[in-house]
């Protein structure tokens, strides 16, 4: 089915297909009138040449299945979901003013407002982990905007219920963004809430630097950054930018998820705080300043070193930017 042919299309009898808006790695978007409600959805529609086998369709709408459950201010909500001409595909609420990446692309966001952002997605974060969700490709492109600059978290596509069991997601397969994955997942670790604090962590700091705080040509650069390395403090990309907030967003960045922040919304108090506090210096926890020097680096090495061994070349791309690559690790010297 090509991108157009569902122009024109009435879904289900309920959906009169207008125009795409949109396409990633796994699905297209389109703009569709509900003459029934009128009103206008987004309806994301599962990509045939990633969404042929039963297995990746039934991921799909475990996506609808979770998404639907939650109800908060900050989380797009997803109003349908089904099956058409073979196709999965979600209904959404129609947002028009682009994701947070354009928003940052439009101009950086000063330092309150993007601290309003990142607590607005840290309360919808909390609550996603409160019902046993977690995001686990938390990234600008995953937050959309409405006209009045707020943000709604959204592609909860890999997201999987904590503890549950689940065979949709293959055992060993490492997936997510790279520039934004914690060191667990790197390692196919499980994760847990402080995964996707981490993940807030670099959006924050893209945020209030303009810039990211790992790059590298290649993935497998950016695991080792993500795995040994700290980044610049945010002062040494931003002159203007309070010593105190390197402090908080290092530790929400923490190699070892142990020393991160226990929740998203524990994170966005304490980088307001910082802001409010900018003329004062301040400890984030007697736990993680003992390993934080002046700067706010790091100080402790990590303790497991793992060194990875390729099985393939990157398999799938889920959306764009996101990975699903198959590592196998052995434990390498200190």
């Amino acid at each position: 089915m090509s991108e157009s042919s569902l122009i024109g299309q009435t879904i289900d009898g309920r959906y009169e297909v207008k125009e795409l808006i949109g396409r990633g790695g796994m699905a297209m978007v389109y703009r569709a009138a509900q003459p029934a409600m009128g009103r206008d959805v987004a309806i994301k529609v599962i990509l045939p040449d990633v969404g042929s086998g039963p297995e990746f369709v039934q991921r799909f709408q475990q996506e609808a299945q979770i998404v639907a459950r939650l109800e908060h201010p900050h989380i797009l909500p997803v109003y349908d979901f089904g099956e058409y001409r073979g196709q999965a595909y979600l209904v959404m609420r129609l947002l028009e003013a682009g994701d947070l990446q354009d928003h940052i692309r439009r101009g950086m966001p000063s330092l309150q407002e993007a601290t309003r952002l990142i607590s607005q997605i840290a309360s919808a974060l909390t609550y996603a982990h409160q019902q046993g969700i977690i995001h686990r490709d938390l990234k600008p492109q995953n937050v959309l905007m409405d006209n009045g600059g707020n943000p709604y978290l959204t592609d909860f596509g890999i997201a999987k219920a904590i503890g549950a069991t689940s065979q949709m997601t293959q055992t060993g397969a490492l997936m997510g963004t790279p520039a934004y994955m914690a060191p667990e997942q790197w390692r196919t670790e499980p994760v847990d809430a402080t995964t996707d604090v981490y993940a807030l962590g670099i959006m924050a700091y893209v945020m209030l630097t303009g810039k990211m705080p790992f790059e590298s040509e290649t993935p497998f650069g950016l695991m080792y950054l993500h795995l040994d390395s700290m980044p610049d403090p945010l002062e040494v990309k931003r002159s203007d930018l309070p010593t105190n907030l390197t402090h908080v967003i290092f530790r929400a960045i923490a190699k070892r998820r142990e020393e991160r922040f226990p929740s998203a919304v524990a994170f966005g108090e304490m980088l307001q705080r910082a802001v409010n506090d900018s003329s004062q210096s301040f400890s984030v926890g007697d736990d993680f300043s003992t390993v934080l020097d002046d700067g706010g680096l790091l100080l402790r090495p990590p303790q497991d070193r793992f060194q990875p061994t390729w099985a393939t070349q990157p398999r799938a791309r889920s959306s764009p930017g996101t990975l699903i690559l198959q590592p196998h690790w052995r434990r390498g010297a200190p």
